[in-house]
């Protein structure tokens, strides 16, 4: 996640943490060496006292098979299987999304973030490459 996370959010992705974690039936200090994270740093993340960094996200998509965009967004409490992804795209259409609604200061609800994180990237995955415009039209439509 580029922009900065509310308490809300941190704690939502935390649980999204949990049920990946508690899914491949290990503890938190063995989740977080199967991440090449200290334990410490993955209970912060877990705990929702720090913001959870793409770069886990990225790392429970490779080791786990899990959606990058349930992870960051949800819904639901239970871990989604990965679709193909280019994850190159996913962070920069996350991060142009992230820039424009700080742009137009701007806040969606996780549900709609997670929505136009999906409609972006669909659409920059057709063309092959991230659409500033387009996303900008969307995060302004959205917003």
């Amino acid at each position: 996640m580029s922009r900065q996370a509310s308490e809300a959010e941190k704690r939502a992705v935390g649980k999204r943490l949990a049920q990946v974690r508690l899914r491949a039936d290990l503890n938190q200090p063995q989740f977080a060496t199967s991440l090449g994270l200290s334990p410490r740093a993955y209970v912060n993340y877990e705990r929702g006292e720090r913001e959870t960094p793409l770069s886990v996200v990225r790392a429970i998509y490779e080791v786990y098979q899990v959606d990058p965009i349930w992870v960051m967004s949800g819904p639901g409490e239970f871990p989604v299987p990965a679709r193909e992804l280019d994850l190159a795209l996913l962070d920069a259409v996350v991060a142009c999304i992230d820039r424009e609604l700080d742009r137009v200061g701007k806040a969606l609800a996780p549900e709609r973030r997670r929505h136009l994180i999906e409609v972006g990237y669909a659409q920059c995955r057709q063309q092959g490459r991230v659409d500033v415009d387009n996303l900008g039209r969307l995060v302004s439509v959205a917003a």
